[in-house]
């Protein structure tokens, strides 16, 4: 999932890199599946002996809309009987979004082109 280039210095006791270093994914990502993920980089000199440092990285993967909601049932049947008091619950509509924080959050709306939207609203 990361990766780092690969290069090569066959004979060489001193070079030059490029900072900073690269770090890039190498497959994608998914923040549903993880939220972040941790790695562990050493950096190694060309001395004898080698030195050594070591860094701890955290890469937060951040949600993406990438998810629509989904209702809890393909179809809502419901009964109302001609004298229920206007504000009646006539059901409970439930939807849920895999996605994170805002991009997970469900609002509803009656369409307009309904032609009942003035009997029926929402809360």
């Amino acid at each position: 999932m990361w990766g780092f280039p690969k290069w090569d210095f066959p004979n060489k006791t001193t070079f030059d890199l490029v900072l900073p270093f690269p770090l890039y994914l190498s497959s994608s990502v998914d923040h549903e599946a993880a939220v972040e993920h941790r790695l562990r980089v050493t950096a190694c000199d060309g001395g004898q002996p080698h030195l050594t440092a070591l860094l701890d990285v955290v890469v937060v993967i951040v949600d993406a809309n990438d998810h629509a909601p989904v209702f809890d049932r393909s179809v809502y049947n419901a009964t109302a009987t001609e004298d229920c008091a206007v504000g009646t619950t006539v059901m409970l509509l439930s939807a849920e979004d895999e996605d994170a924080g805002e991009n997970g959050r469900v609002v509803y709306s009656l369409l307009k082109t309904t032609p009942v939207t003035s009997v029926f609203g929402l809360r």
